[in-house]
């Protein structure tokens, strides 16, 4: 029971970290499309569709991954499907050029995010397979010009979507480097007492060893026993004996 609540709370927390740069991202790029859309006059239909992706879909892939028995499998498949799908609007606007360049190189962005550059390759083939979609339902056409209008509805992503990209990965990188200092805390400490264990003082003492012939610094060492430790254990029990050792730890840390 308490492992699949554990469980929950990891996929609760996974789907909502990949929810806000998606939704971020997509309404993004909604501009992107609409300004191309606006000068086509294109009908309800298709800006439903758009709509849909754009603010839809997101709540979806949070939804599914969220769920999922693996989130991390899904949230893959669906920054696939954001590729392909995306790439199906790309062609919808004609590959207008602007538009067209800055959807591509943030969804590159966002692939090499989730999976490094071998993810990339699978980006192009779904986007290949987007494109494909488009054209065998609505036939290919291509205007690569972009207006003026096109240029200012391109700028919210061009300014949006690198910021959320970076500052998630930045929060990434605060947490490796947490969970980095945990195992190394976890590596070097005895985990009754919470002293440095006999890693961290073979280390030390190597260190301090070279010092002192280099004549850096002097030092010394102290060895210490407690007196009479195995008669507390055989008297009292191995319980009282670990909670000795952790009162006589509190003492060392206080005073040295």
């Amino acid at each position: 029971m308490t492992s699949s609540f554990g469980a929950r709370n990891r996929n609760q927390a996974f789907a909502k970290r990949a929810l806000m740069p998606r939704a971020i991202g997509l309404a993004a790029g909604f501009f992107c499309v609409a300004g191309v859309f606006w000068e086509q006059g294109r009908p309800p239909l298709i800006w439903a569709l758009l709509i849909t992706f754009c603010f839809v879909w997101p709540w979806i892939a949070f939804v599914l991954a969220l769920f999922a028995e693996h989130p991390a499998y899904i949230e893959r498949r669906s920054v696939l499907l954001d590729s392909a799908l995306s790439a199906f609007w790309i062609a919808a606007i004609g590959f207008n050029l602007l538009p067209s360049v800055v959807m591509l190189s943030m969804l590159a962005m966002n692939n090499v995010a989730t999976g490094g550059m071998a993810f990339v390759l699978r980006g192009w083939l779904a986007k290949i397979v987007g494109i494909a979609v488009f054209v065998a339902i609505f036939g290919l056409s291509i205007s690569l010009y972009s207006s003026p209008l096109v240029v200012y509805s391109s700028i919210p992503m061009i300014i949006i979507q690198p910021l959320v990209i970076g500052w998630t990965l930045y929060k990434l990188a605060l947490r490796l480097g947490r969970n980095r200092e945990i195992l190394r805390e976890l590596s070097e400490t005895d985990s009754l007492t919470g002293l440095y264990n006999r890693r961290y003082w073979n280390a030390l003492l190597s260190n301090e060893y070279k010092r002192s012939v280099y004549g850096v610094s002097k030092g010394c060492l102290a060895i210490l026993d407690l007196d009479h430790f195995k008669q507390i254990n055989d008297t009292y029990g191995h319980f009282v004996g670990d909670e000795v050792l952790r009162h006589v730890a509190c003492a060392l840390r206080s005073n040295l």
